[in-house]
């Protein structure tokens, strides 16, 4: 019975009572029109394709540009068109799954910034403020509902995860909350690069700060190693692409 009454659980809980309104229009049946739904769903469906055809990674599509195919996912974040073809196996339409990975993205975002919040201020009210503000933030239903950037909204859906991992790792150094932090970088990187190196100035402010307040430096390069690894079959061939492109122009 004391799980159920625990404050966290509650907090929880109304977060997600709360994103029934936000996320409703979602159910309405067909697709919505948007800026960048239709591509997000075709990219997908290729996605799932490439899979299906036996590559690992994806990096080839080959029925975009009229079969002619294109090497989209040389360069692409790879991270919402690999979780939109899971869901995809779950026998959802390649729409359906685009609107419930939406759907998800929104939900663990309350999850993960309550989670973080409650690190920083230590009050289950103010963490519960706090996510309520940033999942209902108008930018975040300009994500959905206008823009369609399921890769954007994943982004700041891992964001405040990077931020709960880093505070954790400063408040006890231990092998889990390192890999913590090493993969919930590279689920930011995986979901939008662009989004990700905005970001990483504030992460790195964020990080020297929480462990220059703790005095925990020792696991610090040890989790920047993980990271690096975990993103370096996607991330080497872009940094290749932009030298490529700094090189031509």
């Amino acid at each position: 019975m004391k799980f159920w009454y625990n404050p966290n659980f509650l907090a929880i809980v109304a977060l997600l009572v709360l994103s029934i309104p936000a996320l409703k229009s979602l159910a309405i049946g067909g697709f919505y029109t948007s800026h960048d739904g239709e591509t997000h769903t075709a990219r997908i469906a290729q996605y799932y394709q490439a899979l299906a055809d036996g590559q690992l990674p994806p990096r080839f599509a080959g029925s975009f540009y009229n079969g002619l195919g294109s090497p989209i996912f040389v360069y692409i974040y790879p991270l919402p068109y690999f979780l939109g073809s899971l869901v995809h196996l779950l026998s959802f339409s390649f729409t359906d799954s685009f609107e419930i990975l939406m759907a998800l993205g929104f939900i663990f975002s309350a999850i993960f910034s309550y989670l973080w919040l409650k690190e920083v201020f230590k009050s289950e009210k103010a963490a519960f403020l706090g996510a309520l503000f940033y999942v209902w933030a108008p930018y975040r239903f300009s994500l959905i509902y206008v823009r369609a950037s399921i890769s954007e909204l994943l982004a700041y859906t891992f964001l405040p995860l990077v931020f709960y991992s880093y505070t954790k790792l400063a408040q006890k150094n231990n092998l889990k909350w390192v890999a913590l932090c090493a993969l919930s970088i590279a689920l930011l990187f995986l979901s939008q690069n662009l989004v990700a190196m905005i970001t990483l100035p504030v992460i790195g402010f964020f990080k020297a700060h929480m462990y220059d307040y703790i005095n925990a430096h020792k696991d610090s390069p040890c989790s920047i190693a993980y990271e690096l690894n975990l993103n370096s079959y996607f991330g080497s061939e872009t940094i290749q692409l932009i030298l490529k492109d700094i090189k031509f122009e």
